[in-house]
């Protein structure tokens, strides 16, 4: 029996208990224990109660809970599902200040189109807001798209080690490393991408090539050193082959630019090009296998537009230094900012004017629909058997 059932009974006996004789007052006492179970000085307590008081035995109706009134609806969630794809589906600490630096440019050049109440909302919008409400869509688009011959020791030796691993204050000092795009089998020829990266400003230029050959790999090479706005001081890679070569070598001293090798099997200390690999080519290109001139020149057409995005308006956070506690290593962030941002400082005025105007002419939604274009033509064009087909960054 119910704790409520027992006091609706209390409250049934109630009257009778209190206007019978003491022989009735026995019996009914004794019906009432059996019924519920309770102590017989317990049950006179209870009949009492029910008797003098029984608003006290009455069951009480719980609250309704208050709703909290919902500031971001539906308007506000579709616009920001539509910003994060802009973005390059950023964390959301980098989306705020994407939307903060490029609501003015996007809605003149009429990527996205809200009322003036929802684009209030998304200026003033938090990180955790944020996650909130990107929560299922960042559920629904979770997936995964799915070797190095060492140089010789004389040529290692002709090229210095690098090794001061520090971030130098002034832009000009690239760090350029390879990635394969064998899937699971390295064998045979396939696309490689040559990824580089300013250590100072983050400005990053990716560029494919068709097999790892020195020709192939430094074709790469005098492409994305033509791409950096400014000049370029000294590079550094791994112990790979394909960089440590005497082309390589001489090209390097030809041209004044100071030419140093990470230490082997220490990734960390080409960890700023590294961290590009992951958060702009594995992102978008993923892990299938490339073997073709097509797909080659396909996927040059795509990174054209990410080198774009990633540089003129894709925020980017740097990390200022490092504090061990314990067993933790606790990291602080400067303020996210445009590589464009950090490297005008450092550019002519006639440069950066021109980067501006750039910037200014682009319109971006067209360069994230040239991006997954692209991308989802290699896709499609062989699917692979082993994990699904579509991009993580596929509408």
């Amino acid at each position: 029996m119910s704790l409520s059932t027992k006091r609706e009974l209390a409250i049934a006996m109630a009257t009778e208990y209190h206007t019978a004789n003491r022989r009735r007052k026995s019996q009914i006492k004794r019906e009432f224990c059996a019924l519920t179970g309770y102590h017989p000085k317990y049950a006179i307590a209870i009949l009492k109660q029910a008797y003098f008081e029984p608003e006290k035995l009455s069951p009480k109706r719980k609250p309704r809970p208050r709703k909290r009134r919902r500031k971001y609806n539906e308007l506000v969630r579709v616009a920001l599902i539509t910003l994060w794809r802009l973005s390059g589906y950023h964390c959301s600490k980098l989306l705020v200040e994407f939307i903060r630096k490029n609501m003015n440019h996007l809605i003149k050049e009429g990527a996205i189109r809200v009322d003036s109440q929802t684009e209030a909302k998304l200026r003033e919008i938090s990180p955790a807001t944020i996650d909130v409400l990107l929560a299922e869509e960042r559920f629904r688009r979770k997936g995964r798209r799915r070797n190095m011959r060492p140089a010789s020791p004389l040529i290692k030796s002709l090229v210095p080690l690098a090794k001061l691993y520090y971030r130098p204050p002034e832009p000009g000092h690239l760090q350029i490393d390879l990635v394969i795009h064998c899937g699971d089998n390295p064998c045979g020829y396939y696309v490689c991408t040559v990824s580089a990266t300013d250590i100072f400003t983050g400005w990053s230029v990716a560029w494919a090539c068709l097999g790892k050959s020195q020709g192939a790999v430094f074709e790469a090479l005098e492409k994305i050193f033509s791409s950096f706005p400014f000049p370029i001081k000294s590079f550094q890679t791994d112990n790979g082959s394909e960089f440590l070569n005497a082309h390589l070598i001489r090209w390097a001293k030809k041209t004044g630019i100071k030419f140093l090798r990470s230490e082997e099997y220490k990734k960390d200390e080409n960890g700023y090009v590294e961290e590009r690999n992951g958060h702009s080519v594995r992102k978008f290109v993923g892990y299938k296998r490339f073997e073709t001139m097509g797909e080659r020149d396909t996927l040059n057409k795509a990174y054209g537009a990410l080198n774009l995005l990633s540089n003129l308006f894709w925020p980017r956070m740097k990390c200022i230094k490092k504090v061990r506690e314990g067993s933790k290593v606790k990291r602080y962030f400067d303020k996210p900012l445009l590589p464009l941002e950090r490297a005008l400082p450092a550019l002519s005025e006639e440069k950066a004017k021109k980067l501006m105007e750039l910037r200014d002419s682009l319109n971006m939604d067209k360069l994230v629909d040239t991006l997954e274009t692209n991308l989802n033509r290699l896709y499609r064009a062989k699917p692979a058997p082993e994990h699904k087909e579509a991009l993580s960054c596929a509408r």
